[in-house]
């Protein structure tokens, strides 16, 4: 989300993814290298990643300490594995600023845009079981929505040009003004649609949370069931994440759950930095909204645990064909440094694989390194800073550079959007390099 004042969902982390491009540049702070191509390889420094000294918990709890108090995050859950050592895995510090009750490990939370792993996933069974191609036209599935002409792959890499409709100002004074409104399908595609294309389908990079909106309509149309019954039944009870949901409309979250935060109102602005009189109050309690906002890009709950589980199953393929896993690995430079790319619903950089999060109230982290067998995931409740910054993202980067052992600074923690490109006159224009990711 841009340059409106930060409240309202940024789905991209990773808002992309929120902001992929920035996420990267947090990662490249904290040692890690640059990806190739279909099959990431193993980093350089991997052989690094499980030669901290002492317990993973010894090592990395001060690290992790250190980084929320600077971020000022109420609570995080972190889960870290390398090979050779006792996973680590804990709960730190508050999940209610008014109760002072204590995180748990067991705490439900939400994890926007890693939502998009598994309606990713469920598009590339339906491919892999010959239902669909990805080389399809995304309009022969969702008619009269707008596609700007983009293929079901172009959805899932982020090239399809499509227009964010998390950035349209409508959308974020609807959720400043009602957190727990329903937002239907078609309103969200509505707002899309009123606004021109970015650029011609293929010719950039965008991250943009329509893009799986109108996957979600795929899948459904395809799968013969709404998308929320496609991710149980597919990807849930298989891998039985216990924890897992994904509800589309109701605004509670399954207990325990702490309660989540954000400067400013949970529809706000969503440039990437509250205004002066929203930072200097203390965070806004946003825990009960309508995940509808998210849908199939960004809608999910689930535990450290199920997320322990999905991440390795995700990089893996554990529940797609090779084949359809291979194409899943071929991405796209998020931005001219080549630090990450964005596959076909999936984040990779330096040999880990995975996504990010952002939702009101809420910021995760999740990734696995196959080569390195090592997992790093963080959730916060917490939004994101008063700086702006993401802080599960932050987290994750300063643990990834205590693995590393990298004597390079600690990641930086704004990892805001950068804006749009500006809109082709027609579809068909060729735009200007901007690759910049906003899930949130």
């Amino acid at each position: 989300m841009r340059s409106v004042r930060r409240g309202a969902p940024r789905w991209g982390a990773v808002r992309l993814a929120a902001g992929v491009p920035l996420l990267a540049a947090a990662l490249v702070l904290a040692g890690c290298g640059s990806t190739t191509g279909a099959t990431p390889p193993p980093p350089p420094e991997s052989a690094s990643l499980a030669s901290t000294a002492g317990s993973l918990e010894a090592t990395l709890t001060p690290v992790v300490n250190q980084a929320m108090s600077q971020l000022q995050a109420p609570g995080a859950i972190v889960y870290v594995s390398v090979p050779g050592q006792a996973p680590w895995q804990a709960a730190l510090g508050v999940a209610d600023l008014a109760t002072r009750a204590p995180m748990d490990v067991a705490d439900h939370m939400r994890i926007g845009s890693i939502t998009k792993t598994f309606t990713a996933t469920v598009v590339l069974q339906l491919a892999g079981e010959g239902k669909l191609s990805l080389d399809d036209p995304a309009s022969k599935y969702a008619p009269g929505a707008p596609t700007n002409g983009a293929t079901v792959r172009q959805l899932l890499n982020m090239t399809s040009g499509i227009f964010d409709y998390t950035n349209d100002a409508q959308f974020a004074a609807g959720v400043s003004a009602n957190p727990t409104r329903v937002w239907t399908t078609k309103e969200l595609l509505d707002l899309a649609g009123s606004h021109q294309p970015l650029f011609a389908p293929g010719k950039d990079i965008h991250y943009t949370n329509t893009n799986y909106i109108l996957l979600g309509v795929i899948a459904e149309k395809v799968g013969g069931a709404p998308i929320e019954q496609l991710i149980q039944t597919r990807i849930v009870t298989p891998l039985a994440l216990r924890g897992c949901s994904y509800p589309p409309t109701a605004p509670g979250i399954p207990d325990p759950h702490p309660q989540g935060y954000q400067y400013g109102p949970a529809g706000g602005t969503l440039s990437g930095t509250p205004t002066p009189e929203a930072s200097d109050q203390p965070p806004n309690n946003v825990t009960a909204i309508s995940p509808s906002m998210a849908g199939a890009a960004g809608a999910m709950i689930c535990t450290v645990d199920d997320l322990r589980i999905w991440t390795k199953a995700l990089a893996t393929g554990q529940l797609l064909t090779p084949a359809m896993q291979q194409q899943r690995l071929v991405g796209r430079d998020l931005d001219a440094s080549g630090v990450a790319k964005y596959g076909l619903g999936i984040l990779m950089f330096s040999g880990f694989l995975g996504h990010n999060g952002q939702i009101p109230g809420f910021q995760s982290f999740a990734v696995y390194n196959p080569s390195a067998d090592t997992t790093v995931i963080v959730l916060v409740n917490l939004a994101a800073t008063a700086t702006g910054s993401e802080p599960a993202d932050a987290i994750a980067g300063a643990i990834i550079k205590t693995l590393r052992g990298t004597s390079s600074p600690p990641p930086s923690p704004s990892l805001s959007p950068s804006p749009a490109p500006a809109p082709s006159s027609t579809s068909t224009s060729t735009p200007t390099a901007s690759p910049s990711a906003t899930p949130g």
